[in-house]
């Protein structure tokens, strides 16, 4: 668990320091009625139409109980908003995941969609797929609602392994909309019988 975490927080910094147009995307805290979540992103220019993203996500529950997520992309841009990514995931308890896949990111005045489908290059492959929908339109003078859902489903050998979903609704204040608060909801399915779990509270968001 340590030695994963150093890894991810080496990582993150060498994202921010490969590149003079390197920067922390965006950090929320997201704290609900199990737990709390601290979640960074931060992404570099590794040269043109290369780029590197990092995310990393602890959380710690009300009896002191941390549980750690990160991982690492590397995408080449093909054309447009379609990219061939190499990604590494790292997981407590599991070691380092490499993956291989393809992403799509698509404006449309605000609304954004992005989708990330990649396979598991490990002894038992699997297929992990994900999507962020967002919207966010102006409502007053430096002031956005935000609306935006995100979705992780992975399935493997045996079936359906887990899906998360992160659901945000708020306000985005300032003039960049850089400052976000609000209602935050996020669900998890495991397994075939995909038992619920959930954790419901509010979240801040400061993007760079």
């Amino acid at each position: 668990m340590k030695l994963i975490t150093y890894i991810a927080t080496a990582l993150t910094a060498a994202t921010l320091l490969l590149s003079n147009k390197a920067t922390a995307e965006s950090i929320e805290t997201m704290a609900g009625d199990k737990s709390v979540t601290v979640d960074l992103k931060a992404n570099a220019n590794l040269a043109p139409r290369t780029n590197l993203f990092t995310r990393n996500r602890v959380t710690i529950d009300y009896q002191n109980k941390v549980n750690y997520f990160g991982l690492a992309d590397v995408s080449v841009n093909l054309v447009d908003g379609l990219d061939a990514v190499v990604e590494t995931q790292f997981v407590p308890n599991t070691g380092v995941i490499p993956r291989l896949g393809i992403q799509y990111f698509a404006q449309f005045g605000d609304f954004s969609v992005y989708t990330l489908a990649t396979v598991g290059l490990s002894a038992n492959p699997d297929g992990e797929f994900q999507q962020i929908f967002a919207y966010k339109p102006n409502v007053a003078d430096s002031v956005n609602f935000v609306l935006s859902a995100e979705n992780i489903t992975n399935i493997g050998a045996q079936g359906h392994t887990f899906s998360l979903q992160r659901l945000r609704t708020g306000v985005a204040l300032g003039k960049l909309g850089n400052y976000e608060l609000g209602f935050a909801a996020d669900l998890t399915e495991l397994g075939k019988e995909k038992t619920p779990l959930y954790n419901v509270g509010g979240f801040g968001k400061v993007s760079f």
